[in-house]
Parts: structure tokens; C-alpha cells; sequence
């Protein structure tokens, strides 16, 4: 949620293969809930970075996909 994040940075956080983190944002950009945006890094060159789009920050997404994980966890460990 807080700025972009590089294709590492998502990696890591999500705990995917390379091949499972390009299916996962290839729908987040067909649903537009997230989109990619070249960001100068200081050595002068571009980086591609993933951004969550200001619509789906105002549909609050992040919060409804967290309640829903946790949702699930219950239901799974019961």
C-alpha cells in the first residue's frame, strides 16, 4: 500500500515463483487494481514498479482482501 514496489520487493512479499507473480499482476492490471509505472532510479535509468490504482485504494481492496485471507484462514484451520 505504501508506494511502488519493484518486482523483487512483491516477490519476496507474496512468497511466488516468478511465473506465479506475473499471473497475479497480469489480472491486477486487467481489473485495474494495479498498475505499472516507470520510476528513475539514481543512477538515471527507468525501473518498471507496481503501484495499487487510486480507484481501488478508494474501494479500500487491500483491507477487503485482507479480511477475506483471514476469513479463510479460520475456516480452514477449523
Amino acid at each position: 500500500m505504501e508506494g511502488p514496489k519493484s518486482w523483487t520487493e512483491l516477490k519476496k512479499a507474496a512468497g511466488l515463483t516468478d511465473g506465479g507473480l506475473q499471473k497475479v499482476l497480469k489480472e491486477m492490471i486487467r481489473l485495474k487494481i494495479t498498475e505499472e509505472i516507470l520510476v528513475k532510479k539514481d543512477t538515471g535509468l527507468k525501473e518498471k514498479k507496481y503501484l495499487i490504482t487510486q480507484s481501488a485504494k478508494e474501494e479500500r481492496i487491500y483491507e477487503k482482501a485482507k479480511n477475506l485471507k483471514e476469513s479463510l484462514d479460520k475456516v480452514s484451520s477449523e
